[in-house]
């Protein structure tokens, strides 16, 4: 298989790791992330009209769940492009984690990726 290589950096590679974050969790049936991360606080919203329209559409979307529930990132339901974005969040957030902290610390941050996808785990490097 093909293999890519992009340069990123520091701001540009904090976005990939909440984008990634992000995007998979609305995969997995996470929708009210969107009120969470996805609105920006200064913005003038009804916000109760916006929950409301987030459990609407998450019950279209994963009729099985239940408001609370969502797919664990193991769940063989789960389709295999969530369980891929959060490979890559992953190796990008440990990556960058022990870039900023070499002597690491106690957040999952610093814990070794566990492979979620039938993928390989993407490879992410420092550039010195």
């Amino acid at each position: 298989m093909k293999k890519y290589s992009i340069e990123l950096n520091e701001r540009q590679i904090k976005e990939v790791i909440d984008a990634t974050d992000f995007y998979s969790r609305i995969l997995s049936g996470q929708l009210d992330d969107i009120m969470i991360k996805g609105i920006p606080l200064s913005k003038e919203i009804n916000r109760t009209k916006v929950r409301f329209l987030l459990e609407e559409l998450k019950r279209e979307m994963f009729p099985e769940l239940d408001s609370n529930e969502s797919y664990g990132i193991y769940n063989p339901k789960l389709i295999e492009k969530a369980k891929i974005l959060y490979d890559i969040h992953q190796t990008t957030r440990y990556t960058y984690s022990w870039s900023k902290e070499p002597k690491g610390g106690i957040q999952t941050w610093f814990s070794d990726p566990m492979q979620a996808s039938n993928e390989d785990l993407p490879e992410v490097k420092e550039i010195k």
